[in-house]
């Protein structure tokens, strides 16, 4: 039921003023999920053109690109298609060409920076008017999951600065937005920093009913938990690829819903997952393609390189821009709705490993193979050149020479190259980077 910011005027709602024009964009959105896809691509058509144009006027990176062009919901997706991709480093090394005056009624601007886990931290400015189509998306997402919203709800991830077990963060609401459209309960936050037990422990004592953190955190979690925390009903992800494996755990260890949200500081939500378990891409705020080797649109069940349009953000164009994320294409869903469908998120680049014939693929090292988990509790490795892998492992004992012999001589089995392997053994838990995310693979070769 909405929240009516009226004490006498319950129903019909009074929608608080501020807060009006991302119920406007949501009452919108819960429309146009359902259309067709040939309906959706029709209204990008005419959005698209919009924003090329406009950048055609107010972006001097984009403006040669787009000089002469015949732009208009004709034209639109074909004069997306001619533009080259837009890089991490066209954004860090043409910021202000890419930057645009946005029109006076997108509002105040405000910028948003990457974490920098890639090793290049990029900034965007996005308008006010995106930010609430944004926060529009979001809770559309929510519903998808059919939450109830008075129950506590519960994050931990790494934008949470403060906090301990004793004293977690508290908010006022499920957030500014959620919060001033409808009645929700109590949401508690702690930072990713915490130790797996402490992170435990706070589930345990404060029993929420939603959970929001990282996949890897995710799989800690369900390593060093006895069962199901006490009044857990269901997981959400955000930030990293999710695995089967954690997907599967989470199932077969805890019995509840687990649901995966794709997105991006720069992007913001790209695609969530409905009930289906598909990841629906976000259609009124962005075109999202999926590219094969030779700059080819991938089919359903093909996977390729993702590439992201913001036609909703004035402030930044983001055209064709090169998120280095892998999807795999995925056929019409079940549940009905028109937007695009994205089967799974397979991986970052950083997490293709690459071999000295020059192919790349994502690596399955045997650690989650029950022999393996009896011996190996965390680990990590990292590609630091086409012969060579460093790998870092907490086990409850000091390991043997044998049994470093048997982890070496698996993780080349498993990828059927030999490989040098180093393995350094750590006390305790392996450090998350400075994002508060943790890749169990990462390639540092060029």
């Amino acid at each position: 039921m909405l929240k009516s910011h009226s004490q006498s005027l319950v129903w019909p709602a009074v929608i608080d003023p501020k807060h009006a024009q991302v119920f406007a964009y949501l009452t919108q959105l819960e429309r146009s999920q359902w259309m067709s896809p040939e309906r959706l691509r029709r209204l990008q058509a005419a959005q698209l053109a919009s924003r090329l144009r406009h950048a055609a006027e107010a972006s001097a990176f984009f403006a040669p690109r787009l000089r002469g062009l015949q732009i208009d919901h004709r034209t639109a997706f074909d004069v997306l298609g001619s533009l080259p991709l837009l890089t991490r480093a066209d954004l860090q090394g043409n910021a202000d060409g890419i930057y645009c005056e946005p029109p006076t009624a997108h509002g105040p601007v405000k910028t948003l920076r990457t974490s920098g886990s890639t090793g290049q931290p990029v900034a965007v400015r996005c308008t006010t008017a995106c930010f609430m189509l944004r926060g529009a998306v979001t809770i559309r997402n929510l519903g998808w999951r059919d939450l109830n919203t008075r129950k506590t709800f519960a994050a931990i991830r790494a934008s949470i600065k403060t906090g301990t077990v004793d004293k977690p963060v508290q908010y006022q609401g499920w957030g500014a937005q959620l919060s001033s459209l409808f009645h929700t309960g109590p949401a508690i936050g702690l930072p990713i920093s915490v130790p797996i037990s402490g992170q435990l422990e706070f589930l345990d004592r404060y029993k929420p009913a939603y959970l929001l953190t990282y996949p890897s955190n995710l799989r800690a979690l369900l390593d060093n938990s006895p069962g199901l925390p006490a009044g857990l009903e269901c997981v959400m992800t955000i930030g990293e690829t999710l695995s089967d494996d954690v997907r599967a755990d989470t199932r077969d260890r805890w019995g509840i819903p687990l649901y995966d949200e794709y997105s991006s500081e720069e992007m913001g939500s790209i695609a969530a997952q409905c009930p289906h378990g598909n990841y629906h891409c976000v259609a009124e705020t962005l075109v999202v393609e999926v590219l094969d080797a030779q700059d080819r649109p991938c089919g359903p069940g093909e996977i390729g390189r993702v590439v992201v349009t913001d036609f909703a953000n004035f402030a930044t164009a983001m055209l064709r821009y090169e998120i280095r994320d892998y999807a795999e294409v995925g056929e019409a869903c079940g549940c009905k709705r028109g937007l695009r469908v994205l089967k799974r998120i397979v991986g970052r680049e950083r997490n293709l490993m690459r071999l000295p014939d020059g192919s790349k693929f994502w690596p399955q090292f045997g650690m989650r193979d029950p022999e393996a988990t009896r011996l190996v509790k965390q680990y990590q490795i990292i590609q630091t050149s086409l012969e060579r892998l460093e790998m870092r492992v907490v086990a409850d004992h000091p390991l043997t020479g044998d049994e470093r012999a048997w982890i070496t001589a698996l993780v080349r089995q498993k990828i059927k190259h030999p490989f040098e392997v180093t393995i350094e053994q750590v006390e305790g838990e392996l450090p998350k980077g400075p994002n508060g995310k943790f890749h169990e693979f990462m390639c540092m070769v060029d």
